[in-house]
């Protein structure tokens, strides 16, 4: 972080955009597939070559605030990035603040 924070120029904004390992929808769907398939969870995004960190709300929060980050905007976003996620459902779980992705737009403190 402290590295991205001196590539941006004076008032630029650091964009970051995250699985939520902390969204209900993972919690359920990694319920479900061990209970289902007997072999532990499956969540596609607890892949350690891909992710090397998980966060949640608050971890995102902390981690960016002691990197020298003030949050101008967090919040979830549901939906496969690939699809955009337009369904009811998918609205529904970004208005109650569920989404499986954390979006956040951060500035330097």
């Amino acid at each position: 972080l402290r590295k991205l924070e001196a590539a941006l120029r004076p008032g630029g904004c650091l964009v970051v955009e995250v699985p939520n390992y902390g969204a209900p929808t993972v919690r359920l769907k990694c319920w479900w597939l061990a209970r289902s398939r007997h072999d532990g969870p499956r969540w596609r995004h607890l892949n350690p070559l891909e992710h090397c960190w998980h966060f949640e709300r608050d971890s995102l929060q902390r981690c960016l605030t002691a990197g020298g980050f003030e949050p101008v905007l967090l919040r979830t976003m549901s939906g496969d990035s690939n699809t955009g996620g337009g369904s009811r459902f998918h609205r529904l779980l970004q208005a109650r603040d569920w989404g499986g992705r954390l979006l956040c737009v951060a500035q330097v403190q």
